[in-house]
């Protein structure tokens, strides 16, 4: 399965969506966007803090964008354009870059994105408003999907699944005076109400299932991939972290830089120091150097740092709260933390799916975003002692093997 790149300038799109008076669905964008695959990375530029766009955050951060904070001047314009273009750019260089990127903008500001795409041999999806979407853009793109066709799509989708009990063709006639007919209306009102019930039980989007299931049930859901394309492990490597333990392992370069600013402001002040200075100092740190990691990110970075023992902790152990004073722990410099950090998104893999294969490169690309000799070596050095027997066949992968071989009943 194709791995998707997805871009939103926010600031675009409800402009637009306010001149043409029609809202963009967040689950409409991200229904089309796994069309063309599995979305890796979800951001959303905008400047939060203005009070129109601050109303979509919650939808936003309900399906996993990274809300990437813009600054605006006097005249309300921020450098959302610049900085979309400039991660991007930046991605198509990382070693793990998407097979797909797609930017949710019309807007004319993109066109020289189109050529540095067809450079890398990447497929170029846009988004906008027909009326208000750049041509040239809209030509150099290998698809451009408008909004007014997607919300149709959508509205018509939904309208199917959840269809309306009530009709709407004729307005309630008055009761007439005797009353008996009265009970055979309510029985078939009732009657039209229940069967609409059951026609809009579908699950909702939202629904979750529960975290801890049967292996076979997993496999349903997130079924093994081709343990031989190594970005495609990757990805199902980084899918299990977040559907089971809710953590987005985020760039090896990203991680390193971060963790050793953290070690470094540790030894800078001596002694123990309260883990929401480090937050509050890595996330400043974060935002200047447009790293693009949001808040969570920072916070799910120290509470990997606290399960993996990296720190020396003031007093006794107790559940993480970035109230707590920590200082390195005894001989553990950013490096060892690093490395006990990737050990810690292994073992977090097999804790919640004991049977699962550990790929040496899959394991590698994830935890250090590329493949070589050295980033091999540790990932097996990581693998061994996460799970000494990985190279042996997984229960699951016998259990769908014998399903598949076995032959039907002749009845």
């Amino acid at each position: 399965m194709s791995t998707v790149y997805v871009a939103v300038d926010v600031q675009n799109i409800e402009v637009s969506s306010e001149n043409y008076g029609q809202s963009v669905p967040i689950a409409a964008l991200l229904e089309r966007i796994k069309v063309e695959g599995y979305p890796v990375v979800l951001r959303a530029y905008a400047d939060w803090v203005e009070p129109t766009i601050r109303e979509r955050m919650p939808e936003y951060r309900a399906y996993g964008f990274e809300l990437i904070q813009l600054m605006s001047d006097s005249r309300g314009k921020n450098s959302g354009d610049m900085m979309l273009a400039v991660d991007v750019i930046e991605s198509l260089h990382s070693p793990d870059c998407p097979d797909v990127y797609v930017v949710v903008s019309g807007d004319g500001d993109f066109v020289p994105l189109a050529p540095k795409m067809r450079r890398k041999v990447k497929k170029f999806v846009a988004m906008g408003f027909r009326e208000s979407s750049n041509s040239i853009l809209r030509g150099l793109c290998d698809d451009f999907v408008y909004f007014e066709d997607l919300i149709a799509d959508f509205e018509a989708r939904r309208r199917t699944k959840h269809p309306i009990a009530v009709s709407e063709e004729t307005e309630p006639e008055p009761e007439p005076e005797y009353t008996e007919p009265q009970e055979t209306e309510e029985e078939e009102t009732t009657d039209t109400v229940d069967q609409a019930e059951i026609e809009v039980q579908p699950p909702s989007v939202e629904h979750r299932e529960p975290v801890r299931m049967h292996i076979q049930e997993y496999a349903q859901r997130i079924p093994e991939p081709d343990y031989t394309n190594t970005r495609e492990t990757a990805a199902y490597y980084r899918r299990v972290l977040q559907e089971y333990k809710h953590v987005r392992v985020e760039t090896y370069y990203y991680r390193k830089l971060l963790i050793e600013r953290a070690w470094n402001y540790m030894d800078d002040r001596g002694g123990y120091v309260d883990l929401r200075d480090i937050y509050d100092d890595l996330l400043d740190y974060a935002f200047y150097n447009s790293y693009g990691i949001y808040p969570k990110g920072i916070e799910v970075i120290l509470r990997t740092l606290y399960i993996a023992r990296c720190f020396d902790i003031q007093g006794d152990i107790h559940p993480f709260s970035l109230d707590i004073r920590v200082c390195p722990g005894p001989g553990i410099d950013a490096q060892r933390a690093l490395d006990m950090m990737n050990e810690t998104y292994v073992r977090g893999m097999t804790m919640e799916l004991p049977d699962i294969h550990l790929e040496a490169d899959g394991v590698a690309h994830l935890l250090m975003d590329e493949v070589t000799p050295e980033s091999r070596e540790k990932a097996i050095e990581i693998i061994k002692r996460v799970k000494p027997f990985y190279d042996e066949p997984t229960t699951l992968g016998m259990a769908i093997d014998s399903a598949l071989n076995e032959e039907p009943d002749e009845d």
